[in-house]
């Protein structure tokens, strides 16, 4: 991993990787992500604000991009090296 200005700052080794319909993420997933979240419910409305704001729209070339529940996203889990 690297910061913002491009140095190294940690090696992480992925130990998981699922795909689900976003309307499947499970709350050990929502809590092991460690963002203080404690419902599937406010993850989602936190994550739909990412998704769904001007910059995400903009990389994706698409300003109306919206996520369903159909929306199919990736739940990676990891373990740090060091």
């Amino acid at each position: 991993m690297i910061d913002s200005a491009g140095q190294p700052v940690a090696i992480i080794e992925t130990v998981q990787v699922d795909q689900v319909r976003l309307d499947q993420v499970p709350l050990s997933h929502v809590i092991d992500e460690g963002e203080g979240h404690v419902s599937v419910a406010q993850w989602r409305v936190d994550h739909e604000q990412y998704w769904h704001g001007e910059e995400m729209r903009s990389y994706l070339t698409d300003p109306a991009f919206t996520v369903r529940d159909e929306t199919a996203v990736i739940l990676e889990r990891f373990q740090l090296i060091s």
